[in-house]
């Protein structure tokens, strides 16, 4: 018997990087003005150029999330019905009290650590390449002075607020999951192409992402833990994510990651 659709996170995915590619695009726009319109090498030009170039390149970025998100929500829709109605490998309900208060206290500190160091690297190379590029446009004009120090103030301030926006943005997604999780009846199901936990989504069969390990790992509670690979272009990289298990059904998470190895292409 079919049950009731599994919430789509994908669709509230793309509203939200669809809300942040407007934000920047809105600033980008803004430093485009600025530029020209204010005076040559002003204050008001060079921080009009930093702002259109860095607020602008994260602008592209969230453009690109939102196309991607766009094209991903349908596929995702059409796997989340196959998987309500019973084309699942193993489901898991029945989690206690304390088995979600370790887990979200465990997702927590992990997030934490990634963000610590992940967005201000992101951030730092993208201003700072803009600002270097700024400077050694005006040592070859011969204009360096007050200008480069300006330059760099516009890029750090730009840069910081960017670091506290996306860090808060990322860090409160993951804080409102984790408080919704623990005040309803949690359930995992672990599809051939999913894995859905109280409306979280995995989704690791994409063209640009696969599966490449699955595990049981012990702990309290234990977790199924996946290593996907993500591939674009010359750039390879991989996450992990990890999803509870109620204490008791560690033999059944083993058979189910087994399983969702043996559906690797």
């Amino acid at each position: 018997m079919k049950r009731e659709p599994l919430s789509n996170p994908m669709h509230q995915h793309a509203k939200i990087w669809n809300r942040v590619f407007l934000v920047f695009l809105v600033l980008a726009l803004v430093g485009v003005a600025m530029a020209t319109m204010g005076a040559s090498q002003s204050a008001v030009q060079i921080t009009g150029l930093v702002m259109a170039s860095g607020l602008g390149t994260f602008a592209l970025i969230c453009g690109v999330m939102v196309f991607y998100f766009g094209k991903l929500t349908t596929r995702v829709e059409e796997i989340l019905d196959r998987v309500a109605g019973g084309d699942f490998i193993a489901h898991f309900t029945g989690y206690s009290s304390q088995e979600l208060r370790s887990y979200a206290e465990r997702e927590r500190g992990a997030l934490i650590k990634k963000v610590a160091w992940a967005v201000p690297l992101c951030v730092v190379l993208i201003y700072g390449g803009i600002a270097l590029g700024v400077i050694m446009s005006m040592l070859e004009d011969g204009t360096l002075g007050l200008q480069a120090w300006i330059t760099v103030g516009v890029a750090s301030v730009l840069g910081l607020l960017t670091i506290v926006f996306v860090r808060r943005w990322i860090l409160g997604s993951k804080e409102r999951f984790l408080v919704k999780m623990q005040s309803r009846e949690p359930e995992l199901f672990v599809g051939h192409d999913v894995v859905w936990f109280c409306g979280w989504l995995a989704y690791f069969r994409t063209p640009f992402a696969d599966l490449t390990d699955a595990k049981v790992i012990p702990g309290e509670p234990a977790v199924i833990e996946l290593e996907i690979r993500s591939e674009t272009g010359r750039h390879r990289g991989s996450s992990v994510v990890r999803v509870p298990i109620p204490k008791g059904r560690e033999i059944e998470a083993q058979s189910a990651a087994s399983r969702l190895l043996e559906g690797r292409r």
